[in-house]
Formats: C-alpha cells, sequence, structure tokens
C-alpha cells in the first residue's frame, strides 16, 4: 500500500539517507547536543535496518561501498571502528538469508545474473537501432518485448540499468548530458563543502554526496 512497487525501489532511497545519516554521526562535535546526536543515530538505525529488510543486493553494495569511501575521506576514528566491527559481524553473524541472496550474485548460470545478462543484451540492442536519440523518453516498455532474443523465457520487464534504459531511451546524447551534469554538480558540492563552516552541516553534505553516489550505483 505504500508509494513503492517494489523493495528495489524503497532501498534506493533508503542507500541516500543511510549515507545522509552517516555524515552527520561523523561530524560529531563538542557543540553538537548529544540529545542531537542521539536522535540521528536513531535515525541511522531506522533506515539502515528498513534497507536490511529490503534485502536488496544492489543498494547493500553500494552503502557499504560508498561507506567505505566516506570512512576514507572524513578519518574519523569512530566511523572506521563501527565499519570494522560491521565487517566482523558479516563475516560471523550474518543469517542465512542474507547469505544466500549475496552468493546469488556469483551464480554463472541461471539466477539473477542470467537475467541481467540477458535484460542488457536487450538494451543493447534498442541503443543500436537509435544511438544517438534513442527511441523516445518512456518508451521503453513498449519496445522491450520487440527486442527479445528468440526462444526467451524472461517476462517483460524494464532494463535493471537505468543507464541503459536511459540511452534506450534518449540515446547516448542524453546519457552523456545526464552525465555531464552529475560532473557539474559533484564538483560544485566539493567547492560547496570547502567553504562550509558549519562542522555539522559539512559533514551533511559529505554524507549527502556518498549517498547520491550510493544511489546512482544502486540503479546501475
Amino acid at each position: 500500500t505504500g508509494p513503492f512497487r517494489h523493495a528495489n525501489d524503497f532501498s534506493a532511497y533508503l542507500s541516500l539517507i543511510s549515507l545522509l545519516f552517516l555524515g552527520a554521526l561523523a561530524g560529531f562535535a563538542r557543540e553538537i547536543t548529544l540529545k542531537k546526536y542521539a536522535m540521528i543515530f536513531i535515525g541511522f538505525f531506522i533506515v539502515v535496518f528498513c534497507l536490511w529488510q529490503t534485502y536488496s543486493r544492489g543498494a547493500w553494495v553500494a552503502v557499504v561501498l560508498m561507506s567505505f569511501c566516506l570512512a576514507v575521506v572524513v578519518r574519523n576514528r569512530w566511523l572506521n571502528g563501527l565499519l570494522i566491527i560491521f565487517l566482523v559481524w558479516t563475516v560471523f553473524f550474518t543469517p542465512p538469508l542474507i547469505k544466500l541472496r549475496m552468493a546469488s550474485l556469483f551464480e554463472k548460470k541461471g539466477g539473477s545474473v542470467a537475467e541481467r545478462v540477458e535484460l542488457s543484451n536487450e538494451s543493447f540492442r534498442m541503443i543500436r537501432q537509435s544511438p544517438w536519440v534513442g527511441l523516445g523518453v518512456n518508451t521503453y516498455s513498449k519496445n522491450e518485448p520487440l527486442h527479445k532474443q528468440p526462444g526467451s523465457k524472461l517476462d517483460n520487464q524494464y532494463a535493471h540499468n537505468g543507464y541503459l534504459q536511459m540511452a534506450s531511451e534518449i540515446g547516448l546524447l542524453g546519457l552523456g548530458s545526464f552525465l555531464l551534469f552529475l560532473m557539474y554538480f559533484f564538483i560544485q558540492m566539493a567547492k560547496s563543502i570547502r567553504r562550509c563552516r558549519d562542522r555539522l552541516l559539512k559533514f551533511s553534505l559529505i554524507g549527502l554526496v556518498f549517498g547520491i553516489g550510493a544511489f546512482l550505483i544502486h540503479t546501475s
């Protein structure tokens, strides 16, 4: 009954918010009250718990990767310790269902990997048909059934890769424009972060940048 039709939709937004909270936690300073810091920690815990419950492998990988990148950038000992504890928990105490979900990423035959490869091939066939300007905005679901491999048993789906779907619909020129906009955004964000004097705001902005990075990885 919620606004997200699939757990992957919800996890995409949670991946961004989780890094935003993590950045705020890494910016701990004396001028931040313990009550405010506790609320940030509770918010982070709730978001991470919800992210875990989505069982979205793409979101898990994106958030973990960006969390380590964030730890390297901010050089926060507390954050590094938290990530080390997370790694220990992952190795020794990961629930069986999560281990099963992650192991399926490495299956060479059948399962999610084979499905993603076939969906990518469908996208590539669409891109080859109209590489520069694409087949039209919001036309992927209409054109996807026409570009299936003969004998394919996959049902009609979206590309499971936002960049391939964009290239299929608006072409390489449209995708290139989008990527240039992202590059400009990250450059301007880096300049704003360097000028920021408020510690909590500065680290929240850093978390936002890495949260958007996690979102972009999750959509690939």
